[in-house]
């Protein structure tokens, strides 16, 4: 089958689209959704809440990751322990001390704070985008007129192949699920004659346009969206904001080539944005390089220039507040859009305090630092670890026992002083006696 790009500009449509082609699948086809992680769960109640039937057992949203462990799964494959951030940067660590006298350029920076952490980053993203240690050795090669920027890349090579040998067979970094996984999409029975729809995706890595050309040989149909305009529009003149896009669809052609499949484009008829008239004036001209310019007044759209963002966020609040009271709006209508939500979120959340405003900020977090999940985790540590020190009182501290804070620091020092350790010096009566608590105190234990 070929492979079918949706394209049109925003507010096309191109969601909604694959919404109702994807719903309107047999049930004996199984239909995939792939989208960026963060927009899984968003994209699930869509799908629900258009469905017919409200619920399905054939179809379902994944990201790349999830669909590789869904791989993974499919085939009985144990994947080695995968590596976070955190680790990543201690294996670093690690890799440093030992070939710190194999470094020329990078030695006076390895105790420099934040120089793992952006090491970690440019190797990680190396990883992502499918650039191998030989590679890099190549292009230093090449930089004789640069001879700093040659050691760097030389240096930056040997680190790199020392991570990859450090981690084979024993590790995997997040972004090298994709290499593992297209080594196992052939021998998956659940992907032939699957249906997988792609949106979201602003373009793609290298290494996921090699995972889409596997699946091309073995998907039944897939569906790719892009915002640009159609190709008939096209013709009139591309303009700078559709230079990822129209990269996209050129990498999509060249592994259409490569696989010896034919690609489609289907442009999505015009259709006006719900926000009005201003808004769709605005997207159309705001990038162009041939702009016309409104005439009339904007009543939607207004512009205001702060000293700091502290400024923009008192002004964002109390003009929330203000629309609040004065015309029955509900908090839930709003929504404060930035390019750096860790930035903003922390000030947003303190000063919406101070107005006893609601604010749900829409940002991944580790469920590893939930209470909850911390206590069940913890009580896996007490069961392994056999009553350790470390894993009782991570029990404790969770938030979730039935035992007061300043009960769980006496216990501690308690424990400390008498040296318990172990599921069976537990079970014993404690009758060792500390100093400076009087008997009342340790008769509690």
């Amino acid at each position: 089958m070929p492979l079918r790009v949706i394209t049109g500009t925003d507010a096309r449509g191109k969601t909604q689209a694959i919404i109702r082609e994807i719903c309107s699948l047999s049930e004996n086809i199984h239909g995939y959704l792939i989208v960026p992680e963060q927009f899984g769960l968003e994209m699930q109640k869509e799908l629900i809440e258009q469905h017919p039937k409200h619920g399905f057992f054939h179809l379902d949203v994944l990201s790349f990751h999830r669909l590789a462990f869904r791989l993974f799964e499919e085939q009985h494959f144990n994947p080695p322990q995968i590596l976070e951030d955190l680790g990543i940067s201690m294996l670093l660590r690690k890799i440093l001390a030992r070939h710190e006298n194999d470094l020329v350029f990078f030695r006076r920076n390895l105790k420099k704070a934040g120089f793992i952490d952006e090491l970690k980053s440019v190797l990680v993203e190396m990883i992502g985008y499918g650039i191998a240690p030989q590679m890099l050795h190549d292009a230093a090669m090449r930089l004789d007129q640069r001879p700093n920027l040659k050691e760097k890349c030389e240096e930056l090579s040997m680190i790199y192949g020392w991570l990859l040998e450090e981690t084979a067979g024993k590790y995997m970094i997040t972004e090298q699920i994709l290499h593992v996984a297209m080594d196992l999409m052939e021998k998956a029975d659940f992907l032939k004659d699957a249906v997988f729809y792609f949106d979201g995706f602003t373009g793609f890595t290298p290494v996921q346009l090699q995972f889409l050309s596997v699946l091309l040989k073995v998907a039944g149909q897939i569906h790719i969206t892009v915002t640009i305009p159609s190709a008939k529009e096209r013709k009139k003149g591309s303009e700078e904001v559709f230079v990822f896009s129209e990269k996209t669809i050129s990498s999509l052609a060249g592994i259409c080539k490569k696989t010896g499949t034919t690609i489609t484009e289907v442009g999505l008829p015009e259709k006006s944005p719900k926000p009005g008239g201003e808004i769709a004036f605005l997207a159309e001209n705001v990038f162009s390089s041939h702009y016309k310019v409104n005439k009339n007044q904007p009543e939607h759209i207004h512009i205001t220039v702060c000293q700091n963002p502290d400024g923009e966020i008192d002004y964002i609040l109390h003009k929330i507040e203000e629309i609040v009271r004065k015309t029955g709006a509900r908090y839930r209508d709003f929504a404060i859009l930035c390019g750096d939500v860790k930035g903003y979120a922390q000030d947003v959340r303190r000063r919406a305090g101070i107005l006893r405003m609601p604010v749900f900020e829409d940002n991944k977090r580790k469920i590893n630092y939930q209470a909850g999940i911390e206590a069940v985790r913890s009580l896996f540590h007490l069961a392994l670890a056999n009553y350790s020190y470390e894993s009782v009182f991570r029990y404790l501290k969770s938030g979730l026992s039935d035992m007061e804070d300043k009960d769980v620091d006496f216990l501690e020092n308690y424990v400390l002083s008498s040296g318990i350790r172990g599921f069976s010096m537990w079970k014993k009566p404690f009758t060792h006696r500390l100093s400076g608590y009087d008997k009342e105190e340790q008769e509690k234990l």
